[in-house]
């Protein structure tokens, strides 16, 4: 179906050169990076902020407020035809159930990830977009990184030759009041899993994007530290479909917390993602290409009191301040960019439904093993 022509649909934005109209759905921690970047996106005449919406009405009103929109309720959101796209940025396991109900709205979607807390619900959203003609895209914002670009483009290449290991490992902190802060965090209901589900996923998401589908999964988890009734340490290992081996680690309960780290090696050379940036890249024949090591004196503390290191090694301030790379949200931003530009020219986002289900197929894949004791296979 052209998107341009459905019948009874507005008129897609950017079509007639206005910009794409957002609504911003859930007005608390994440949403305030996705209305600054939508923000700065308004600064290019790209976006309008059309609404903020949150069941706490004080919350919508005080989002609102800062970024120049009106707060609205759920319901008025969708019937408005106004509102081009939705960016939803609410617990997890609302995800499939909001977006389902702005597709039907004809409404783009934009989803926080994952796209929701268990895998049926996401199915069926990931479904509903192939048959509808909005777009729908899945943060994963990392995919936007210039290290990733760079280190897609080297694979690409075949820099690394034949792959041979992958390893991807998670060490952050979380203290027990992030767990605490919501009725939801931590639970399996709410949260759908603990260190692996909502923390590292983005790196799974990368590892995929880079090193390719997984075949099978064996795994073991466990929660050593918190008290909440999912896991907060995780270890699962990999047999990729090209043959490939990997492992994958991830934890909220290692102090104070260090940078996400992707290694891939092959028999023509190895690279490696650092927080944000390439700090590796090593060819068999002797070359090496240009990497930016990120800078640990500069810390960041993210939302949850995790020490975190971004391309440049910095946080959002110091990053911008010192001119050295990326900052807190410019990556988010990028994704935006992205899915505007999908809405746009009627074309599929970087980061879909496809990819974003891809993602949480394996992390369930993986809890999976970790109950069961046993290997579990991953349909081709």
């Amino acid at each position: 179906m052209n998107p341009a022509t459905s019948p009874g649909r507005p008129e897609l934005a950017g079509r007639s050169g206005r910009p794409v109209r957002f609504a911003v759905v859930g007005c608390g921690n994440i949403a305030r990076t996705h209305a600054a970047a939508l923000a700065r996106l308004r600064e290019l005449g790209d976006v309008e902020l059309a609404a903020f919406v949150d069941v706490l009405p004080e919350r919508a009103l005080a989002l609102g407020a800062q970024h120049g929109g009106p707060a609205r309720t759920w319901a008025e959101t969708l019937a408005d035809d106004a509102v081009d796209a939705v960016t939803i940025c609410t617990p997890s396991w609302t995800h499939a159930e909001l977006a389902l109900a702005a597709l039907a709205a004809g409404k783009h979607v934009v989803v926080e990830k994952p796209m929701d807390a268990d895998l049926e619900a996401a199915r069926r959203l990931r479904d509903a977009a192939r048959a509808s003609d909005r777009v729908l895209a899945v943060i994963s914002q990392h995919r936007f990184d210039p290290a990733t670009e760079d280190a897609a483009r080297i694979l690409a290449e075949g820099g690394l030759g034949t792959l041979v290991l992958v390893e991807a490992r998670v060490p952050w902190w979380r203290p027990q009041s992030y767990y605490d802060a919501d009725p939801w965090r931590g639970t399996l209901a709410g949260d759908g899993g603990g260190a692996l589900i909502n923390q590292a996923i983005h790196t799974v998401d990368l590892m995929l994007a880079l090193a390719g589908p997984v075949a099978s999964v064996q795994a073991i988890a466990t929660t050593r530290v918190h008290r909440i009734e999912v896991e907060d340490v995780i270890v699962a290992s990999l047999r990729f479909a090209s043959g490939a081996l990997g492992t994958l680690s991830a934890t909220t309960a290692s102090a104070p917390g260090f940078p996400a780290r992707l290694s891939l090696a092959g028999d023509g050379g190895a690279l490696a993602i650092e927080g944000d940036a390439l700090v590796l890249d090593e060819r068999a024949d002797g070359s090496r290409g240009a990497v930016a090591v990120p800078r640990l004196d500069a810390v960041a503390v993210a939302a949850g009191g995790s020490r975190s290191v971004s391309g440049a090694g910095a946080g959002a301030a110091a990053g911008r301040a010192s001119g050295t790379g990326l900052a807190w949200g410019d990556a988010h931003e990028r994704q935006l960019a992205d899915a505007v530009a999908a809405i746009r020219g009627g074309v599929a986002p970087r980061s879909g439904g496809g990819e974003g289900y891809a993602a949480l197929e394996l992390v369930d894949a993986i809890y999976r093993a970790a109950r069961e004791g046993r290997a579990i296979d991953l349909a081709p």
